[in-house]
């Protein structure tokens, strides 16, 4: 086994792949001392004063807030986390930012890790060229908020739902690594509300693939394990989600005189377009106007309809239906619940 991961290939795929984390781990660092403090991040650090119960208190509505700042509509578990995070290092913004880096560095270094071990070089190289150069995933990489954290299990969850693919594909038991999904997942929830969208585009791709494939059918004790775990994590962020829907912090309600198209349309064209690009890649570059965001649209897209389209396989089809059921799912929800923006690119870093 040594030999294998000694081979050449590997060699160089690894040492790229160390390059590219570097070098994200060296631009985000250095943007964590230029970026300005946010308002929500005001109420994140916030909340990191009070205790373990009185933050789930205070983000269920079971308590005023006792804090000058505007509330919070997140669940808890990111709270919890930074509160872990500065007790053991320390409170001040620069070092929370920080928090976040370590977060998103981890969670490439588990991606990286997952391919690498399989020998999929090219998706390694591919993958971790993509998000590391990703504005989008550098300024969440600094931000004092959940969506870091969010990201880690979206991507433990990716890989989780992958390995059960291929297993299914090679007629291999399922059971535990859907359990540990389940959990995942669970956590996803209670770390951010679009935890549910990401479970339910999950599941609901696989339930679309047991329609046409018997092999995706499972047996009562899978379904009862999945099933109990996540109604374990969604009844935990009951009180939080009525809080969100009672309060007014935080929210904006479409104005009727807005239009559908700039309420909900062009919210969903821009998320397509932010998904993959940034506003910045269409800045000056040595000079002259580089039209880097049409560029990447149009590479990004197409190499993922190039390779469903060319050679089609089980697993590529179960993530594109998970990519257009979140998809979906994002879009109808804006367009009933607008004051939750659900079409924001960093609520749904997930896809």
């Amino acid at each position: 086994m040594l030999k294998r991961y000694l081979s050449l290939p590997s060699v160089f795929s690894g040492l790229l792949a160390a390059l590219f984390i570097a070098l994200f781990f060296i631009v985000a660092f250095l943007f964590s001392f230029q970026q300005n403090l946010w308002v929500d991040e005001t109420t994140q650090l916030s909340g990191l004063t009070l205790s373990f119960v009185d933050v789930y208190r205070w983000l269920s509505g079971l308590m005023d807030t006792p804090f000058s700042v505007p509330s919070d509509r997140m669940p808890v578990l990111s709270y919890w986390f930074g509160m872990v995070w500065s007790q053991m290092f320390s409170a001040d913004l620069l070092v929370m930012r920080w928090s976040s880096l370590f977060l998103v560095v981890t969670s490439l270094f588990i991606l990286a890790g997952y391919f690498f071990r399989r020998e999929q070089y090219s998706i390694v190289l591919i993958s971790l060229l993509f998000l590391c150069l990703s504005p989008n995933l550098t300024i969440i990489a600094v931000e004092v908020r959940a969506y870091a954290l969010f990201f880690l299990f979206s991507v433990l969850a990716v890989l989780l739902y992958v390995d059960i693919l291929r297993r299914i594909e090679c007629q291999q038991a399922v059971l535990f690594p859907m359990v540990v999904l389940s959990l995942v997942l669970g956590l996803s929830i209670n770390t951010h509300f679009f935890g549910v969208v990401l479970s339910g585009s999950l599941l609901g791709a696989y339930l679309l693939m047991a329609v046409v494939d018997r092999r995706f059918v499972l047996n009562i004790k899978i379904i009862f394990s999945v099933g109990a775990i996540l109604l374990l994590g969604v009844g935990f962020i009951v009180l939080p989600v009525v809080a969100a829907f009672t309060s007014q912090g935080g929210s904006v309600d479409v104005d009727g005189s807005v239009s559908v198209f700039e309420a909900t349309i062009l919210p969903a064209v821009k998320l397509v377009y932010r998904l993959v690009a940034h506003q910045t890649m269409g800045e000056a570059i040595m000079g002259e106007r580089m039209l880097l965001a049409p560029l990447a649209l149009i590479i990004v897209y197409g190499v993922i309809l190039f390779s469903i389209i060319k050679r089609p396989t089980t697993i590529k089809t179960t993530l594109f239906l998970v990519l257009l059921s979140g998809a979906v799912v994002a879009f109808v929800v804006d367009l009933f619940l607008s004051r939750f923006d659900a079409l924001a690119p960093h609520y749904n870093i997930w896809m």
